[in-house]
């Protein structure tokens, strides 16, 4: 600016000052004297300077904002947001030391944002003003929730995210939310997924785990058995998929239950049924079934319990045929025939019974 010419009573002169135009504002000063001054007394208005940056916080963090002020004692200062004059409080730290004015705003909020005037109670019309612009962290205000699915079925993982823009994120994003799909999904992407967002205040992360579920399946089906009366039979079945799983066994249409005939167990991944003193009634068709939460499967298998009379009459009649060509050694056969019976290696018995008569 340039110098202002001030009138000084009792001299006869004027007084000029010259202020730089870049860090003052229009000066107010008078003189009084009663007796003649080599030098006049100058008792300026208040002065604010320089002027006020506006200010960028991140959220819950600080603010502070200073200014000189300069001019007559005493020197009196405010602070105002808005139209609302501040005082100090657990949130608001005003001082006023050696003509520097400073207002520290503590755990900044939102509502910390806003127009803050530094004001000169001197003169009013010395002041300055700036905004304070909060920034906000990037932050996650909901997080992805892990899910279990099933195999080749599709996914999505989603989460809110919040924070002053420009946002980096990671993931897939539509506006503020992140999500993350998958179409087929297949074993392999089972794991555990993180999404990330940041940006000039802060970052954020979350994590939710996939789990890929898959049905069960047989990798090894029972294989159908024969067996005599009063024997035990045991079918076993080598399962795939998800565990934990359920196993039931059927005869034909009706459920087994684990009892004094049988009994039915599952060890990690191989189901089984075991059958006690089994006989011609327990022939049949026998189905497994085994499921989990994401599916079931069944396979069947046969059971074949061959006759004691029939299987004795077979004998027989080899014997009685026998006995036409060795008829000396067919009575130590029948001797032999009922102590030496009790399963289906009878028959090997009887020619071994057979050869061996002729050693008598």
């Amino acid at each position: 600016m340039e110098g202002h010419y001030l009138p000084a009573k009792n001299i006869g002169s004027a007084l000029k000052i010259t202020l730089p135009s870049s860090s003052f504002m229009p000066l107010k000063c008078r003189t009084v004297a009663s007796t003649p001054l080599r030098y006049p007394t100058m008792w300026a208005s208040a002065l604010v300077l320089p002027k006020l940056e506006n200010i960028t916080s991140i959220l819950k963090g600080t603010a502070v904002f200073q200014c000189i002020v300069a001019g007559a004692q005493p020197l009196s200062v405010s602070w105002i947001k808005d139209e609302k004059i501040l005082d100090d409080d657990e949130h608001h730290h005003i001082t006023f030391e050696n003509s520097v004015a400073t207002l520290k705003l503590i755990n900044v909020d939102l509502s910390h944002r806003g127009r803050y005037t530094c004001q000169s109670l001197t003169c009013v019309t010395n002041c300055h003003f700036y905004t304070l612009y909060t920034l906000e962290p990037a932050q996650i205000i909901e997080k992805a929730k892990s899910l279990k699915v099933t195999e080749r079925d599709p996914v999505t993982l989603e989460c809110t995210v919040a924070g002053t823009p420009e946002l980096r994120i990671r993931c897939l994003c539509h506006e503020n939310t992140v999500s993350l799909e998958i179409a087929n999904l297949e074993l392999a992407d089972s794991a555990n997924y993180t999404c990330s967002v940041s940006n000039v205040a802060g970052n954020d992360s979350c994590s939710a785990v996939l789990t890929v579920k898959e049905p069960p399946s047989f990798l090894v089906k029972p294989p159908s058995q024969q067996a005599i009366p009063d024997s035990t039979v045991e079918f076993k079945a080598t399962l795939k998929g998800t565990p934990p799983f359920t196993v039931k066994w059927f005869k034909e249409d009706l459920e087994l239950v684990s009892g004094p005939t049988c009994f039915i167990g599952i060890e990690g991944s191989t189901g089984f049924l075991t059958l006690y003193s089994v006989d011609t009634s327990r022939s049949g068709h026998y189905t497994c079934n085994v499921s989990n939460d994401v599916g079931s499967d069944s396979c069947t298998t046969t059971l074949v319990v061959t006759g004691v009379h029939s299987f004795l009459l077979c004998c027989s009649l080899l014997v009685y045929f026998l006995s036409f060509f060795f008829p000396k050694h067919t009575s130590v056969i029948f001797d032999m025939l009922s102590s030496e019976f009790p399963t289906l290696c009878l028959q090997p018995t009887v020619f071994w019974l057979f050869l061996s008569s002729f050693h008598y």
